[in-house]
């Protein structure tokens, strides 16, 4: 099959939100699919190279603006870039009387046949900049965030056109054409849209059969990295979709805990400022690491007893549900709180927070550790979580709900 994928700017480091459509760019190709990449522009253009694969798919990269700086924002220039490009291609295809391409989307800026917004949405961003009660606030938002404006405008339109039907697609210019898009949504929707699920980054790089006999070597170098004992009782924690309120909650509960119980909680992110005025208010200072950022997820997670995923007081505006899919992919145990992203995943097998309230959290986290410091040492429980799928089920999945309806 001809398939054109449109995914935007791609930025180099494996925890952004960008690789996932790598992973699915690369599993077409492998499944022997012919992929054309739109893109604005690839950061690092090795990435392709590094996790390059022998199939008899064939892929072909054209970017908008190859030397793009990083914060060089331009989403209207780039979705009008795309959609001329898309329809060259359905044009010349049609000349040359090969099949017409699909076209799926992976950005917000640009509605597909087969629409899959990984990307975040810049409205959301925009939302919270005209809430500002200051006038003179808002305006210098504004004018610091122009590249976020333009962007959720270029995601209206696309908006606007999934909503007429009018769907720009492969076929030749100026030509009149309509047709449905299968538009769809990481996890469980619940509108008028399909969701796919929730996949693991790790899965793309990382068998699973090597996970058990990795673990017992991730618990002794984290723990060597961090200068702990070897016998500490590690916590993942991410704080991607957090707000401070969810984590406030948090660090109460864990200050709940005798101290000689007390586990260490190894936080991925940034927000280093209010992470420690935290933990200094909740008097666990001690018992917090921020390691920031992390391409070795796996590390973190086969190194720690559990992962708890906070959630936010409101819905998470772009809910991939990573890292609990992670946890769930590397059988760590799961601590889920209100509105987590995957929260799903932990609802047979995970330990389900409700409220923000600290009593729910020390508890939750009591019975979660309770269970993982009775494995036995370098042991996978299945049982703890259920298991997420590999990209190439998660794959078929997406294939499954979009391409046959078109």
């Amino acid at each position: 099959m001809n398939i054109i994928a449109v995914v935007e700017y791609v930025r180099a480091q494996q925890w952004r939100k960008e690789q996932l459509a790598i992973d699915l760019v690369l599993a077409l190709v492998a499944r022997g699919h012919h992929v054309t990449l739109l893109c604005d522009a690839i950061e690092d253009t090795s990435v392709l190279e590094q996790r390059s694969i022998e199939s008899a798919g064939s892929l072909t990269v054209r970017m908008h603006r190859p030397n793009r700086k990083r914060n060089d924002g331009r989403a209207r220039s780039f979705a009008w870039w795309a959609r001329t490009v898309v329809q060259q291609i359905g044009h010349d295809a049609e000349i040359s009387g090969i099949e017409t391409p699909v076209v799926i989307s992976l950005t917000p800026t640009v509605c597909g046949q087969v629409w899959l917004p990984i990307a975040r949405d810049p409205r959301g961003a925009l939302t919270r900049v005209l809430q500002s009660p200051n006038p003179l606030s808002m305006g210098m938002e504004l004018a610091r965030e122009r590249s976020e404006f333009v962007a959720s405008i270029a995601c209206t339109e696309a908006m606007r056109a999934y909503r007429a039907g009018r769907i720009l697609h492969a076929l030749p210019i100026g030509a009149e054409h309509k047709t449905q898009c299968s538009r769809l949504r990481i996890g469980n929707d619940k509108d008028s849209v399909a969701g796919v699920g929730f996949i693991s980054p790790l899965s793309s790089r990382l068998n699973r059969d090597e996970l058990v006999e990795m673990r017992q070597t991730a618990r002794a170098r984290l723990r060597a990295m961090l200068s702990l004992a070897q016998d500490a009782t590690l916590l993942a924690m991410s704080l991607n979709s957090h707000d401070l309120n969810a984590i406030d909650s948090v660090f109460a509960g864990v200050a709940l805990i005798e101290p000689e119980a007390r586990p260490i909680l190894v936080i991925t992110g940034s927000m280093a400022g209010s992470i420690d005025a935290l933990a200094c208010k909740h008097g666990i200072s001690d018992h917090v690491r921020l390691i920031g950022p992390t391409n070795h997820m796996e590390l973190v997670l086969l190194g720690s007893h559990a992962a708890l995923h906070p959630g936010s007081i409101a819905p998470p505006r772009a809910p991939l549900g990573r890292f609990l899919a992670d946890a769930t992919f590397t059988h760590t145990s799961i601590i889920a709180g209100p509105n987590a992203s995957g929260r799903e995943l932990a609802e047979n097998h995970g330990v389900l927070v409700d409220a923000h309230e600290p009593g729910a959290w020390r508890d939750a986290i009591a019975s979660a550790l309770h269970k993982a410091t009775h494995l036995k040492p370098g042991s996978a429980d299945v049982s703890v979580c259920q298991t997420a799928p590999a990209i190439e089920h998660y794959l078929r999945n997406v294939l499954k709900l979009t391409l046959s309806r078109i």
